[in-house]
Formats: structure tokens, C-alpha cells, sequence
């Protein structure tokens, strides 16, 4: 079979469009033959493409999850968003000449997550074309864009219609009602473990914190991202959360705000982006210290519920800084 699909590859290389169609196949199905000349670089047996399913395996639990709570809707916009960004990754490809890429594995199923399940379709195809082309495609394609694609895509479409993507309820079909999520409405008299467990009112990838958790310690353990993201945004989460309690009257307990909103999914998924992230070990924890004080920042003292959105884009903009300063300062001491 695999000669088959080479033998297929190498007849539609020079055709515009298929050869890299027939590229893509072969990659999703068995290993390149070529090393990646960007980032995420993978120093053992791992090939970028099982890095990318690695992730997205992790992600699975969550959107069987929703499904179950929310019925197909989900599973729709994840067929929407790798069929609209699967065409924006082939027409660049085609443009440039080049293979498509299967970072969009990833990016797909993220799309899908960081969405309310009722989102109106047009909303979300548009951002899923915002994020690829002003997130991704400008900067010259996967490895060197500067700001995560799912959430410039996001925060694009938020800003144009913050009624339909973060809307004041969201539907909650096991009490066939709309609900407020746990963070807008301040419900700390939730007991820890439904907060934990789920499921919640919400985007969908919030459906479980639990789900969420499992699959990025997973991706941790795994070496697919760097613990030290997840933990420095979790660390400065928690911190922050602790001195605003003396700051500020009604603050809510650390543990509801590690639980609820787009925190624990912003930590192990988006933060850990290999091509937004710094590349060295301190500053990786320095910029998830940076995103978990400006998370809890935001939903403390800014007029917005949630700030997990905000806070990991404007981590991704100060990420070169952070490794200029590691670069600056080893630099001193050889």
C-alpha cells in the first residue's frame, strides 16, 4: 500500500495543487522522508507528524466529552474547521510550491474547542480563515508565525461579534436550559469536584477540566510539550489568585479559578505552541509565569470574565524578547 500511495506521489508531483494534495496523504499516512527545516524540531524517533497526532490524541477525551454532553454539534465544527483550514493550508501550499504542512492536525481540533458548541457557523468559518491567513499565512506559513493562529483567529471574530463567541449563556441540554458558565456568573458555592470533573456550561473545550488536565500531563509526559509552560502559568495563576485575596474584596479561591474558564486548556495546549513559545528552559517558565498573572489580572480587575485568550497572545509577543534576553545573557557569561 505504501508503494502505492509513493507511486501515486511521485506521478502528481509536477501537477499544481494535486502534488501537494498527494503529499499531504503521504505524510498523514507514513513517516517524510525530509527533515523539518522549522520548528517544532524533534531530537528522538518522534516525527513531527506523530508529535501532532500525539496532541491531538490528547485532545479526543475532551471532544468525546462534549459530544456526549452537547450531542453532534461538536464533532461539526471540527469536520468545518479541517475542511476550511485544510483548503487555506493547500491554496498557500500551492502558491509557495511547497508540501502541505500537518501542523493544521492540531490547529483543527483547537478551533473547535475554544468555541461555545452554538456558535454560529459563519462565525466560526470566519474564524478559522482570520486565524490562518492573519495568524499564520502572512508570517510566511507553520514555524514562523508570531501569535498562536486558533487564538488570533478567536480574538479576531471576539472582537467583531463578542455576543456570539462568548455569549452571557450558553446551552446546557442535561437541564435543557442556558446557563451562565461557572466564571461569569462567580459560582464558587460549586463543590471542587464538579468544578474538577464536569461537565460545565462553557466553550467546549471547558466542558471538563479533568479531560483537559489528563491529556496535558499526558503530552508532558510524553516530552511533546515542556512542563515548565503549563506549570509557570498554573504557578503564576495560583500566586496571583492568592495576593488578589488580600487586593480585592470577593476574590475567588485559587482552586475555582485553576478549574473553570479557558485557563487549564490555554495552559497545556496553547501556551505550549513550540513555534510561539521561547525556546530556552527559563524563560519557557518566566513567559508562564507571565500568562498566569495577566489570566487572573483580567478576570479580576478587567470588565472581562475570562482572560486566558488575551493572556496567551500577548505572552506569544513578548516570547522573542524573552529569548533575545536568554541569548544577551549567555552570551555575557561564555
Amino acid at each position: 500500500m505504501e508503494r502505492l500511495f509513493r507511486w501515486f506521489r511521485d506521478r502528481t508531483e509536477s501537477i499544481p495543487a494535486v502534488g501537494q494534495l498527494a503529499e499531504a496523504l503521504y505524510v498523514a499516512l507514513y513517516d517524510p522522508l525530509e527533515r523539518p527545516g522549522v520548528a517544532p524540531f524533534v531530537r528522538d524517533a518522534i516525527s513531527t507528524k506523530r508529535y501532532m497526532f500525539t496532541v491531538v490524541a490528547a485532545l479526543i477525551p475532551v471532544l468525546m466529552a462534549a459530544v456526549w454532553y452537547y450531542g453532534p454539534r461538536p464533532l461539526l465544527l471540527v469536520v468545518i474547521a479541517y475542511g476550511v483550514g485544510g483548503f487555506i493550508e493547500g491554496f498557500f501550499a500551492w502558491l509557495r510550491d511547497e508540501p502541505i504542512n500537518e501542523g493544521f492536525l492540531v490547529s483543527g481540533m483547537l478551533f473547535a474547542l475554544v468555541f461555545p458548541p452554538d456558535v454560529p457557523l459563519w462565525v466560526f468559518m470566519t474564524a478559522v480563515v482570520l486565524g490562518e491567513i492573519f495568524g499564520k499565512e502572512l508570517f510566511g506559513g507553520v514555524g514562523r508565525n508570531i501569535f498562536n493562529p486558533v487564538l488570533t483567529g478567536r480574538v479576531l471574530v471576539f472582537l467583531s461579534w463578542p455576543a456570539l463567541v462568548a455569549p452571557a449563556v450558553y446551552p446546557s441540554p442535561a437541564d435543557a436550559v442556558s446557563v451562565a458558565t461557572y466564571l461569569a456568573s462567580g459560582a464558587v458555592h460549586q463543590s471542587i469536584w464538579t468544578m474538577f470533573a464536569g461537565p460545565k456550561p462553557g466553550c467546549i473545550g471547558e466542558i471538563s477540566p479533568a479531560l483537559v488536565y489528563a491529556g496535558g500531563i499526558f503530552i508532558a509526559l510524553m516530552r511533546i510539550s515542556d512542563w515548565r509552560i503549563p506549570l509557570g502559568v498554573l504557578a503564576g495563576a495560583a500566586f496571583t489568585a492568592w495576593a488578589a485575596s488580600f487586593l480585592s474584596v470577593g476574590a475567588r479561591p485559587i482552586w475555582f479559578h485553576l478549574l473553570s474558564g479557558g485557563l487549564p486548556l490555554a495552559a497545556f495546549f496553547m501556551a505550549t505552541d513550540p513555534v510561539t513559545s521561547p525556546r530556552y528552559a527559563w524563560t519557557k517558565l518566566v513567559y508562564g509565569l507571565f500568562i498566569g498573572f495577566l489570566v487572573i489580572l483580567i478576570r479580576q480587575w478587567a470588565p472581562l470574565p475570562e482572560g486566558a485568550m488575551f493572556s496567551v497572545l500577548l505572552g506569544n509577543a513578548f516570547a522573542p524578547l524573552l529569548d533575545e534576553i536568554a541569548l544577551a545573557f549567555r552570551k555575557k557569561t561564555v
